[in-house]
């Protein structure tokens, strides 16, 4: 067997079809490696292996055209038919000489990666698993190229009919989708003809058993189809011709029923067991959070994807994916898929409207809810290209929610304050709400008697002016009997709002005069006012605790109660140096009490000082801090101002004489003894979507948590799985590089591999020509 090997692995490269093979190959690759990888700077080879896979259906056919049908013409193979080895270690002998030219490729593809690595953060997993396919797939087409070459004598024939088939299993795919994606059997059936398939995902990021054994099979039943065409020619020369034609049938039959039913069974299997996720942020998995929610989930409900199957899991890979762990995972649902060109009036009794392709409308027997195919994805503008860039797959997150939203009896309002020019939360922070099946309305208490009875909590975010009396009355009223509040601070406007900081006062809660900024570079990133604060271990900030997890620029120092009488001594001369107050009561030079005395001549029955007077005592928890060497500057107009008085990297900051001391609060939660909270945020810029990113959107995982914390009395709270970001990071190539590499892949090794295929056949043929005239004389 090897030394059958090593004869016909040096014959492919006596002549030009070796080197041809070769240097075809990693052309094709340097290309798209030049163009994905070096020039647009992708961290994986996937993407490039996928693309090349095309490129077998030319090169394969010619490599192993020759392998068996030109010994059958020269009757060369009458010899090792006849001969003392074995049919298995003819084909083994044969196959294991293709391979030996394969692998001269892939020691380039294979390295390519380490190359990559020079130039940033490489996925590793992702361009190995589709490395893996790329080698199936290959070692596959040259099993059926090998097993086409054994059929025939004609050379030609043997390649024009292995290209043919590995044409129409690299189109199959496409061919089910279009003709056949109505009749499932068909489907089924022709899929096993899809050869490229397998390989997409292994290349998307799934390591798929069923695809490995795929691959594994059919190279094994077209080697021993092989085998079989070899041992019927040996008994066609035997006296027993009948009875080894009756073997091959059967064994072949058989064989192939086996390789069958291995890889129905495989496929049976649930993807639990057969699939490995090895994408970073896990876009074909479901989370533990989920995996919990669907264990105990009860309602009988219908998932209606829009589209054709075959188009959506070509569109949108990761839809059919997670929903088949929904569907695996819980007994109580079921998928259709919606064809809106045999139906198209479908999604029209849901939407009002025709939803796009991927789409999903979720519909048990209390409700519906429908999931547009751009709230599935997350999208950004680039720039550079004015286009709109994927950056993110917000499936899990959408499909739990609407699972949520149709079962539940309950869907909890939360209220949103409007009419003192609050600051907009970023959109990360709203789909939260939305996620979280929590019904939005805006709030203006101008016109209303009090908070709404149905109101499970009011968000009060960055007020730009300030409370009305009532309003603050209102407010605390509601709080007073069990409401929940969660309010953010906007620095530059809190000492104009007296209502406003009068009605935390009302809560023991003062603000400490400016903006905090972080002497400890350990807790701020680049500049001391963009604060990293330590978030405490409570049930409010769970999975977000600990240092360098969320990101609170801009805040303000938070003091409660508690604190007032450790503080007030020590600052008292400050105070009266400074001309302002001590950091605990406030950023105005009037107390709290004369805070909550103005307003006293509210319209409304009572004051806010009648309410303060009648809470009882207050619990307080932190919920972020800072260090302490932490303190609060003030004087600041805008943040033009706060910029240019830290200088580069913040050097300029010193803590003087009257500033206050850490560490600071800067978020609070207040719990009061009839139920009701106050959450209190020191910074309205943690809630905006730039700052969310900074942090890998921990800040919207808080917010999360936060909701859930206040609302969880009145049901049993809400799951709202966060978006799973695509790697955006590009591998920085300089053009030098880039273009070497390009040069070498593209150019040189294929050229040379040509040139020398050519001068090898050239010397063969001259020193047969020398042989023939030596003979002749």
């Amino acid at each position: 067997m090897i030394a059958i090997a090593k004869r016909e692995f040096f014959s492919l490269f006596n002549n030009v079809i070796g080197w041809l093979f070769v240097g075809i190959i990693t052309a094709l690759y340097g290309l798209y490696f030049f163009l994905y990888n070096l020039v647009y700077g992708l961290p994986s080879i996937s993407q490039t292996l996928a693309a090349e896979t095309i490129i077998f259906m030319f090169t394969v056919p010619i490599l192993t055209m020759r392998m068996l049908s030109e010994d059958r013409r020269n009757k060369t193979d009458q010899l090792i038919l006849t001969a003392p080895v074995r049919t298995w270690q003819i084909v083994l002998g044969k196959y294991l000489s293709l391979v030996a030219v394969f692998a001269i490729p892939l020691v380039l593809i294979g390295v390519s990666p380490l190359i990559l690595s020079m130039y940033g953060k490489v996925d590793y997993a992702s361009s190995y698993v589709a490395f893996l396919g790329f080698c199936l797939y290959g070692l596959m087409v040259m099993a059926l190229g090998l097993f086409i070459s054994s059929l025939t004598e004609s050379v030609v024939i043997s390649a024009v009919i292995s290209f043919l088939l590995m044409f129409v299993g690299f189109m199959m795919g496409s061919i089910i989708d279009a003709v056949f994606s109505d009749n499932e059997i068909i489907s089924r059936v022709l899929g096993v003809f899809d050869f490229i398939g397998p390989m997409d995902e292994l290349a998307g990021g799934s390591l798929n058993l069923v695809s490995v054994v795929y691959y594994v099979s059919l190279t094994f039943l077209f080697l021993f189809f092989t085998l079989e065409s070899i041992e019927k020619r040996r008994w066609s020369v035997s006296v027993r011709r009948i009875s080894g034609s009756v073997f091959s049938v059967a064994t072949i039959a058989v064989t192939t029923v086996i390789v069958i039913v291995v890889n129905a069974l495989v496929s049976q299997l649930p993807s639990d067991m057969t699939v490995i996720d090895i994408t970073r942020e896990k876009y074909y998995s479901i989370t533990q959070k989920t995996k919990k929610f669907l264990k105990s989930y009860d309602q009988d409900v219908t998932i209606y994807v829009v589209g054709r199957k075959g188009e959506v899991e070509k569109s949108y890979g990761e839809i059919p994916k997670s929903l088949q762990k929904y569907r695996e995972a819980s007994r109580h649902i079921r998928i259709t898929y919606v064809d809106p060109e045999k139906d198209p009036t479908f999604t029209a009794q849901y939407a009002g409207e025709s939803l796009p392709q991927g789409s999903l409308i979720v519909e048990s027997g209390k409700r519906f809810k429908t999931i547009p195919i751009s709230d599935m994805y997350t999208t950004e503008l680039d720039y550079s290209t004015y286009s709109q860039n994927t950056t993110g797959y917000d499936g899990e997150g959408q499909i739990t929610s609407a699972l949520e939203y149709v079962s539940t009896d309950d869907i909890p309002m939360v209220y949103i304050l409007e009419g003192h020019d609050e600051i907009e939360m970023g959109v990360n922070f709203t789909s939260v709400l939305e996620k979280g099946n929590y019904e939005t309305r805006k709030l203006n208490l101008l016109g209303e008697e009090a908070v709404p009875e149905d109101a499970a909590a009011v968000i009060v975010n960055g007020l730009q002016s300030d409370l009305s009396e009532d309003d603050a009355v209102k407010l605390a009223h509601y709080i007073e009997n069990g409401g929940k509040v969660l309010t953010a601070i906007e620095f530059l406007k809190i000492p104009e709002l007296e209502n406003y900081r009068a009605l935390l006062s009302a809560f023991g809660v003062e603000t400490v005069d400016g903006v905090v900024a972080e002497l400890n570079n350990k807790y701020h990133y680049q500049n001391p006012y963009y604060l990293l604060p330590e978030v405490e271990q409570t049930e409010a900030t769970k999975d977000v605790e600990g240092k360098l997890s969320v990101f609170s620029p801009f805040s303000v120092g938070l003091r409660y109660e508690n604190t007032q009488e450790d503080t007030q001594t020590d600052e008292a001369d400050n105070t009266e140096e400074a001309g302002t107050s001590d950091g605990s009561e406030g950023t105005s030079n009037r107390t709290a009490d004369e805070l909550v005395a103005g307003l006293s001549g509210s319209t409304s029955d009572e004051s806010l000082e009648d309410v303060a007077a009648r809470l009882g005592a207050n619990t307080y928890t932190d919920l972020m801090m800072t260090s302490k060497q932490a303190t609060s500057k003030s004087g600041f107009s805008s943040v033009k101002d706060l910029a240019e008085s830290s200088g580069e990297g913040g050097e300029r900051i010193k803590k003087e004489s009257g500033d206050p001391d850490g560490p600071l609060s800067v978020g609070v939660q207040v719990d009061n003894a009839s139920g009701g909270q106050l959450f209190v945020l020191g910074s309205t810029y943690l809630l905006t979507d730039a700052s969310d990113q900074m942090v890998s959107f921990r800040n919207s995982l808080l917010f999360t948590n936060l909701m859930s914390a206040m609302i969880e009395q009145e049901t049993e709270g809400s799951i709202v799985i966060p978006t799973k970001m695509y790697d955006t990071a590009r591998l920085m190539v300089d053009s030098g590089a880039a273009n070497t590499y390009g040069i070498l892949l593209i150019l040189v090794i294929p050229i040379g591999c040509l040139i020398a295929g050519i001068l090898i056949w050239l010397g063969r043929r001259r020193n047969r020509r020398v042989q023939v005239e030596v003979f002749e004389e």
